[in-house]
């Protein structure tokens, strides 16, 4: 007998020995590996030996495996109550040890009430005439005996027949097709075995030997209608039985003979004859089997075949060559299916995070997570952007923009500029301009005395914040809240104010005095909206704070669950007691403020003084201007080439005194000076203060310190912890999936290395 090992290379063999490993690591759930199948009618020949049995009285027909005999060299016992109902896989393996171990694989896309039990079957027999007794044991895991039953299965039986003489070869033995329905059969089973006949020959990197029986018409076996649906004709080879079944000579034996000459329909891999057993026949050997194929072959009109597509001799020969062919054209995209599938799944993984089924998990995970959300918020908190979450900066948008709340530093210091403006704009009650007509103005008389006196008219340098308060500030920086507008007041209308205020207020103050409480009373009033511009600030910075945050636990884990619960559980309410704590400063500066008036700022002084000097230049300006020029006396100073014109003191000093007569004004107009400096100073103090005291001490400097510190993350009880970080079923169950594929990947790729080894 000629082994078929004859007809293996040692390559193709490391090679099969590489698909057998995969299907062990379970990756032909993942992938469609490399097989042959053999598929066909249930009159085709397929499973039977000189003919097929059909009787649906008993639960199980005879199986005679021609193809698989035929090419293995393997005799399966003959059992008139055994019939393919489920799909066998048949694998050889070449070794030193005789052994035929059987294993059921579940079918992965199906769920069955008898899964779990067929997963664990196993069986091991010491001899092939116990196969009918396996086949039946194997059917009863896979829940077809008894009542009620179903006819088929879509699990495998996968039987491992090891040993010196064998070859390594993998096919799988399909259930045939039913065309026709009897009183014994279902429609759903008849569905069944076209579904599962499609469910294989549609995978890609399958060889179809699609069994065709040359006593049943050729259009009434679909078998190869089902390889053009699914586009396996290119992968297909047609095997057509039974050929002694046919009357020599006849128009019949000459049609099926051009058909396998390929006149007719072209495969991939071309058509071959196998003569089937007779009844007779059925125990012989393998040697003998082949002998009268042979013989048969070499008569009538098969002589004018090629040898080639003749007989199982020569077809062991064809299958080497077409495996040979298929597995070295299919591994190499195989191989890199599995490193993409393994790269897909680590990050997978990756994304998925670290097992937190235990309490020491949890906390471990949740001390990272805060570790990386802590240097984050410090990072924001310092104005330093290199970390990935910051990204690029938003030029298009407002600083204050939701795109840009992950630059924390530069949204405050936005927001504080916002705030100072506002103050500036909006804060006062009353506007009141420095003189009647708005600013000073210089002498109108060109060439006059006046000249001299230009340095004394002159006007300090304007304040920026004076000028925001005359201005319509609208900038984008100024933030939304109160929008009432101070009342402008000219100096004479603010000086009625004051005026009134001082009538209602005197005590017991000489005549042109007044009392310092009246400053008190005056500046209170005046700047009664910083209360709640300070509190709107307060408020606006705090949201941006919490945005902030969502934002970097966003960031750090995507899992909705985890940051909103820590959220709730540890930020909310450390943030709330923050913003708490910033209303408390910010009421102590209110408060402060509404005291007595005390500063000790020296600009004050100095902003007083330049007030009385503007003041008086004002009317020492308005005394000159109301002297006729005609009483001016011109003196002439050849020396030095100039023209001086001198006005009388006397005149002068009069007009001067008539303009401070009334000392109830001259009060008022000393109070409105003082209040105006008074404003002034506390403005910029209070400014600061809110930006330092109270946003910067209460809310900015907590973030990386008290509110997602590792200090206050490691206070958390267990419970606490397991609430926040406890893993979702769906995440652990996808956990454990993805880890089982990983493990399935890597045994691949390993299978890969060892076996590609030899071939470097």
């Amino acid at each position: 007998m000629a082994s078929i090992e004859d007809s293996w290379t040692v390559e193709l063999r490391k090679l099969l020995e590489l698909l057998d490993d995969l299907k062990l690591a379970g990756l032909n759930q993942i992938f469609h590996l490399p097989q042959i199948i053999v598929v066909g009618d249930q009159s085709s020949g397929k499973s039977s030996g000189a003919h097929y049995y059909i009787c649906w009285s008993k639960p199980f027909l005879t199986i005679r495996c021609a193809v698989l005999n035929a090419i293995m060299q393997i005799l399966f016992p003959r059992s008139e109550e055994l019939c393919t109902k489920f799909p066998i896989q048949v694998i050889l393996r070449h070794g030193d040890t005789d052994y035929i171990r059987a294993r059921i694989d579940p079918d992965a896309a199906r769920q069955t009430r008898n899964k779990a039990k067929a997963k664990k079957f196993t069986k091991e027999i010491k001899d092939m005439k116990d196969f009918p007794a396996l086949v039946d044991e194997a059917a009863g895991a896979m829940g077809l005996t008894g009542t009620n039953s179903n006819a088929f299965s879509s699990e495998v039986l996968t039987v491992e027949i090891c040993g010196p003489d064998r070859p390594d070869l993998t096919l799988v033995d399909l259930p045939g097709t039913i065309l026709n329905r009897t009183g014994a059969q279902s429609q759903a089973d008849i569905d069944f075995t076209h579904e599962i006949a499609e469910h294989y020959i549609r995978m890609p990197r399958t060889i179809v030997l699609a069994v065709i029986s040359a006593k049943t018409d050729f259009a009434c076996q679909g078998i190869l209608e089902k390889c053009a649906k699914h586009n396996a004709i290119d992968r297909t080879m047609g095997i057509i039985t039974k050929p002694d079944v046919l009357d020599a000579g006849s128009k019949s034996e000459k049609t099926w003979l051009n058909r396998v000459k390929g006149l007719d329909r072209q495969l991939g891999h071309g058509w071959h004859l196998l003569r089937n057993r007779t009844e007779k026949e059925l125990n012989f050997s393998s040697n003998q089997r082949d002998e009268v194929e042979a013989t048969f072959f070499s008569k009538g009109a098969y002589r004018e075949l090629t040898r080639d597509i003749l007989g199982v001799k020569s077809l062991r020969n064809r299958l080497s060559s077409v495996l040979d062919q298929h597995l070295r054209k299919e591994l190499p995209s195989l191989r890199r299916e599995i490193n993409q599938k393994l790269h897909e799944t680590e990050n997978s993984l990756v994304k998925l995070g670290d097992a937190r089924t235990t309490t020491n998990e949890q906390r471990t995970c949740l001390l990272k997570l805060t570790m990386k959300l802590s240097e984050i918020v410090k990072d924001a908190a310092r104005g330093y952007y290199d970390s990935p979450f910051f990204g690029v900066a938003n030029v298009e948008e407002a600083v204050t923009s939701e795109t840009n709340t992950r630059r924390l530093r530069a949204v405050v210091e936005e927001q504080n500029l916002g705030f100072r403006l506002k103050v500036c704009k909006r804060g006062a009650k009353y506007n009141i301009k420095r003189t009647s007509k708005g600013r000073v103005r210089k002498p109108k008389i060109e060439r006059s005395p006046m000249d001299v006196m230009n340095s004394i008219f002159i006007a300090p340098d304007e304040d920026p914040e004076d000028l925001a308060s005359d201005m319509d500030i609208d900038d984008g920086r100024c933030p939304k809240g109160s929008e009432a507008k101070p009342i402008s007041l000219s100096r004479e209308e603010g000086l009625e104010w004051v005026s009134k205020v001082l009538k209602r207020s005197h005590g017991r103050e000489l005549p042109g005095n007044f009392s310092p409480e009246l400053i008190g009373q005056l500046f209170k009033e005046n700047s009664e909206n910083w209360k709640i511009l300070a509190e709107e600030h307060v408020e606006n910075v705090a949201f941006c704070c919490k945005s902030f945050l969502i934002s970097a636990l966003k960031h750090v884990t995507n899992e909705p669950n985890v940051y909103d619960r820590l959220l709730e559980l540890k930020v909310d309410g450390a943030l709330e007691n923050a913003c708490k704590a910033a209303q408390k400063e910010l009421k102590k500066i209110i408060e402060d403020m509404n005291r007595a008036p005390m500063t000790y700022n020296p600009e004050f002084t100095s902003m007083l003084v330049r007030r009385r000097q503007l003041r008086y230049s004002s009317t020492v300006q308005a005394g000159l201007e109301s002297i006729n020029p005609q009483d001016y006396t011109v003196n002439l100073e050849d020396r030095w080439g100039t023209t001086r014109f001198v006005v009388d003191p006397l005149k002068l000093a009069n007009k001067i005194e008539e303009a401070t007569a009334d000392v109830g004004r001259e009060a008022a107009t000393g109070a409105l000076d003082c209040l105006q400096a008074y404003y002034k100073c506390e403005r910029r103090y209070f400014i600061d203060a809110v930006a330092k005291q109270v946003i910067e001490r209460h809310l900015i400097q907590p973030l990386p310190t008290d509110i997602v510190s590792l200090t206050a993350i490691a206070s958390l009880t267990d419970e606490e912890v397991g609430y926040v970080m406890a893993e979702p079923a769906e995440t652990t169950r996808e956990r454990d999936f993805l880890l089982e594929r990983k493990n399935q990947l890597e045994s691949g790729r390993r299978s890969f290395e060892k076996a590609l080894r030899p071939f470097r």
